[in-house]
């Protein structure tokens, strides 16, 4: 497992190991693994990293030591986030079980909606991931290996895109029952338990010109989504690196008046 999982394409070589080695009936370890994204307000980090050189300090104008614009946008942040900051609903974007997942082109494309919460603003998304020590779930060889999440039961893939509720999640974090009988163990990266080495990943939010978007509710009468897309993939000249396009879509109720696309990449 890399950070963000995909990085230094760590899960290609389980597949490939799974592929040309596992035998019918064999293991992998760990063999599911949710996929969780969020809403975050970082704007404390930005102004102290990139908006901070603006202004003279010291009597002296520091402009030339600003980051670049884009550069800094599009870097994926690997860093221990602030609970604290999470400022929308946490929902499952996806679910990868290790004995049918085939990555083929890309790792993971599908479309999410997260609901966002009262007075609260977005400029950033974070990921972070679970993975599920699961033994009572084994290799069948010639199931169907595809991208999508065509290959998780009816009620995983119900769930997808939901808010998650945290209490319930961490209530039992240790075990996860009704597993056939028997138990899994699950590793969490979240912000809400025990720090990891995987950390989070952070994703800032912007438009034209590599400006910082902050999204937030311009209609508290309704609930309102920050909907889009996430396509990952690894570039075909750097496959240890990832990348990452998000598709914003327009919704003027939380001051999306167009839509807009922003890249990122972990290198």
């Amino acid at each position: 497992m890399g950070y963000f999982l995909f990085y230094e394409c760590m899960i290609n070589t389980i597949l490939y190991a799974r592929d040309k080695y596992l035998k019918e009936n064999g293991y992998i370890f760990p063999n599911k693994i949710y996929l969780y994204m969020s809403g975050y307000n970082d704007m404390e980090y930005i102004k102290d990293n990139l908006l901070i050189w603006d202004k003279p300090m010291y009597n002296k104008n520091l402009y030339e030591l600003k980051p670049n614009n884009q550069e800094f946008m599009e870097t994926a942040k690997i860093m221990y986030v602030d609970k604290n900051n999470v400022s929308s609903e946490i929902i499952n974007y996806g679910i990868i079980d290790m004995y049918t997942y085939n990555k083929e082109y890309f790792y993971i494309n599908v479309d999410f909606k997260i609901p966002l919460k009262e007075n609260k603003i977005v400029t950033s998304l974070c990921f972070y991931f679970d993975c599920l020590f699961d033994k009572s779930t084994y290799y069948i060889k010639n199931n169907t290996h595809n991208n999508n999440n065509n290959n998780i039961n009816s009620i995983e893939a119900n769930n997808l895109s939901r808010p998650v509720n945290l209490n319930e999640q961490f209530s039992n974090l240790n075990t996860v029952p009704n597993v056939s009988n028997n138990t899994g163990t699950i590793l969490t990266t979240s912000m809400f338990k025990e720090k990891t080495h995987w950390k989070q990943t952070l994703l800032h939010l912007y438009s034209n010109n590599y400006n910082i978007s902050q999204i937030f509710n311009t209609d508290n009468k309704e609930p309102n989504y920050l909907c889009g897309n996430i396509h990952i993939s690894s570039p075909t000249n750097y496959t240890r690196h990832v990348h990452v396009v998000l598709q914003i879509k327009k919704n003027k109720s939380i001051n999306i008046n167009e839509e807009f696309i922003c890249s990122y990449y972990l290198d």
